[in-house]
Order: C-alpha cells, then sequence, then structure tokens
C-alpha cells in the first residue's frame, strides 16, 4: 500500500467510516512531514516536531491515554486534546513495525485490517509518485501572466 502524507494505526477491526474523525482511536502514526499550521493528522506532529517534505525522515507518533496532551487541528474547524506518549524522527528506509488489532489508513482512508497479533511493516521512502507544489506552480505562471487574456 501508498501513502504520500501519513499512515496511521487506529483502533478497531473493521474499515467501516474510513475517515479518521476522533483521536481516540489513535495508536501509532508515521508522517512523512509534519507541519503545524496544517490541518489532520500531520498538524499533531508539525506542533511537537515540524518536519518538512524536503527533509530526508519522517516522524513516528505513539498515541495512548496516558499520553501529554496536544490541542490540535484534527479536522477542519475541529480542534482535540491528542494524547500523545511518544516521538521519534526517523530516517527514510528505517522500518517501522505495528502489531494488530487495528486498521492501518493511508493518507486519511482506513483500509487495511490488522487482526491481534498480526503485524505490519512500514518504510518511508521518496520513490513514490511525483507531486505538484500547486501553491508554487500557480504563483509561477501568475507571474509569467498565463492567466491574463487579451
Amino acid at each position: 500500500d501508498l501513502a504520500l502524507v501519513d499512515t496511521v494505526l487506529v483502533g478497531g477491526g473493521f474499515v467501516g467510516a474510513r475517515a479518521i474523525w476522533s483521536s481516540k482511536q489513535l495508536k501509532t502514526a508515521v508522517l512523512t512531514r509534519a507541519e503545524a499550521s496544517a490541518v489532520g493528522l500531520t498538524a499533531i506532529g508539525g506542533l511537537i516536531k515540524p518536519i518538512t517534505q524536503s527533509e530526508d525522515t519522517a516522524l513516528v507518533i505513539h498515541f495512548g491515554p496516558e499520553g501529554e496532551l496536544v490541542n490540535a487541528p484534527i479536522a477542519p474547524g475541529l480542534y482535540e486534546p491528542v494524547p500523545v506518549i511518544s516521538t521519534k524522527v526517523i530516517k527514510f528506509g528505517e522500518t517501522v513495525k505495528v502489531q494488530g488489532p487495528g486498521v492501518l489508513a493511508f493518507d486519511g482512508e482506513r483500509e487495511r485490517v490488522l487482526r491481534k497479533g498480526q503485524t505490519a511493516k512500514l518504510q518511508v521512502k521518496r520513490n513514490g509518485p511525483h507531486v505538484v507544489d500547486v501553491h508554487a506552480t500557480l504563483t509561477k505562471a501568475a507571474q509569467m501572466g498565463l492567466f491574463l487574456t487579451k
């Protein structure tokens, strides 16, 4: 499976409603970027240890009820105290093992059920699909006058 921004192990045993709307379900997250100005899971990491998309590192976050609370925007207009147990910066290619029960969500969409005792190995690599920087592209096009009509 492939994710561009984050892969998260959430509690539960079924895919159901795919989007993640409650931080109480979060177990482990692997983030390719951690941006405090973002909304969603990447914002949680960004409020603790910012990582840009150009760095060759990722952030692993472990969640749990005994964790330190981070007030984060997990969805547009929805701030929630998220209990963070620990964070760790990893290099690209390092393996992070997660163990079920739970469901793996890729970029916010629940996709793979892990039964109790099943494990998955997660790695961050820079060999995925190309991503367009929309802001930079549109700014450059505007500077070149490409949106002006005659």
